[in-house]
């Protein structure tokens, strides 16, 4: 059955996007349109499981149908996207959770979808204002400082120069699987500083006192953990179970 949308729903798509690196990958370029198109605009639920704004609840099965690929091409595309910062993942029982990382930069922050000619006009006439004041010199500053503490996921290189730089020895991609999966939050709050994050990862490798449990009940004391050991033990913690299906 075919997705019912009004028509008076839509979805932002910047010309930039001819840019962006996965753009000649016809599979994965397909698979993140749909997900920008699939993800809600509000918080909700679905059979009991509750999603915010810039996700939505699928599968890899209902992912191939809806987009025409094989699943394992959906598959290939959807690691693609975890890859590169631009989607999570995480499995909930047979279904999965997308989250469209970064959903408000893509998207207008605005939670009026119209529902008639009124409502349009009133979009429009805020749009249009919202404009004139990013015009304004003053403004302009305001609007460039709050874009500057909206938290962007790093890539894969950002991660692997900081940690070279530091020399911590960390696994680059370790770090951006373990907090993609968890839509990059620490805890409860949306992580602020991912520079912070690595430093943590790089103390808590080599805290003396910490005591790590592995799925083998064995604890490591006293010396520098292997980024697996770590991520074992952040994902207990926390209670995240490792992998996407």
């Amino acid at each position: 059955m075919a997705i019912q949308y009004g028509d008076n729903e839509y979805i932002k798509l910047f010309r930039k996007m001819v840019n962006w690196e996965w753009y000649t990958d016809v599979n994965t370029k397909v698979l993140f349109l749909h997900c920008l198109l699939r993800a809600n605009w509000k918080d909700g639920s679905w059979k009991g499981i509750a999603y915010k704004r810039g996700q939505f609840i699928t599968s890899l099965n209902t992912l191939a149908t809806e987009t025409g690929l094989t699943f394992s091409q959906v598959r290939t595309a959807l690691n693609n996207l975890i890859k590169t910062g631009e989607v999570a993942s995480l499995s909930q029982g047979r279904s999965r959770i997308i989250t469209v990382l970064s959903y408000d930069s893509y998207q207008i922050n605005d939670k009026v979808i119209a529902t008639s000619s009124q409502d349009d006009d009133k979009v429009v006439a805020r749009s249009s204002q919202q404009y004139k004041n990013i015009k304004n010199s003053k403004e302009d500053k305001e609007v460039k400082n709050i874009n500057s503490s909206h938290f962007v996921p790093p890539s894969l290189d950002d991660i692997r120069d900081y940690c070279s730089e530091r020399k911590n020895g960390i696994d680059a991609q370790a770090f951006i699987d373990f907090y993609a999966a968890k839509g990059w939050m620490i805890g409860k709050n949306k992580m602020k500083d991912w520079k912070a994050a690595v430093r943590t990862w790089e103390q808590r490798r080599k805290t003396p006192s910490q005591q790590i449990p592995t799925s083998k009940g064995k604890n490591y004391t006293g010396r520098d953990y292997s980024d697996s050991e770590f991520l074992e033990m952040e994902r207990r913690k926390l209670g995240v179970q490792g992998g996407n299906q």
